[in-house]
């Protein structure tokens, strides 16, 4: 069954899309959750910063938050705000693709050191 990816990214209200920019978590959980379709259970979010979430993603962070993608900081927070890094990324996208990830695997990129543990692992926050 073929998927159709249009209007995953859906630019902002003012008109633009902003090719250069950079994209934020928030941003990011609403284009893989308009990308993937998800359509499950959202939760009900608890983050510390629920307030900092746009009203436009909330809905967005819930499906992907219900569906297992993501979960947030262990200090509680989504920081929806901030710039997305790539292990965080990856780490996403590892689990909203189901992909089976094997704890013994080692990385084998030259700065390994700087990838935090919790992207070198399935984990429980992101």
């Amino acid at each position: 069954m073929r998927k159709h990816w249009h209007k995953f990214v859906t630019g902002y209200s003012d008109g633009t899309f902003r090719p250069n920019g950079f994209v934020t978590r928030g941003e990011f959980t609403a284009m893989l959750s308009r990308a993937l379709k998800l359509e499950g259970k959202p939760a009900q979010l608890s983050f510390k910063d629920v307030k900092n979430i746009p009203d436009w993603a909330k809905a967005y962070v819930a499906e992907a938050v219900g569906a297992g993608m993501i979960s947030g900081y262990a200090d509680e927070t989504f920081r929806p705000g901030n710039l997305i890094t790539r292990a965080e990324t990856a780490a996403i996208v590892v689990r909203a693709a189901g992909l089976p990830l094997e704890a013994a695997t080692a990385l084998s990129f030259e700065d390994k050191g700087q990838t935090p543990q919790w992207a070198q692992r399935k984990s429980q926050r992101l």
